[in-house]
């Protein structure tokens, strides 16, 4: 299991559309009222870089270091598919999660 999927875990028991991970920022969930923080923590754009690395195959490191944008699909231990968008500025680091188009509304209906 990827360390990120501790953190998709959260889209389940909060029924949330999306995650967000912003260097110099919170995790944050994506809800349907609003945005909820996971951790109080700020993230550092090394530590997302890490999250994201373990799940990319080698081509795709390859691409992301060429483009700095990557999106792509994974499947998460805990959740089922996601679509992972992640991009690189400078310093900076911006990575959403989102369910697979379908995932959630086969989550309300169970």
């Amino acid at each position: 299991m990827a360390r990120i999927d501790t953190y998709l875990g959260n889209l389940e028991r909060h029924r949330a559309h999306g995650l967000l991970l912003a260097s110099g920022q919170p995790i944050q969930l994506d809800l349907d009222d609003g945005e909820r923080k996971v951790l109080r923590k700020s993230c550092s754009a090394d530590e997302i870089l890490t999250l994201v690395h373990e799940l990319l195959d080698t081509e795709q490191r390859r691409q992301f270091v060429v483009d700095s944008r990557l999106r792509f699909a994974y499947r998460s231990a805990q959740t089922g598919p996601v679509t992972v968008e992640v991009e690189r500025r400078g310093d900076q680091v911006r990575c959403e999660i989102t369910r697979a188009p379908g995932t959630r509304e086969a989550v309300e209906e169970s």
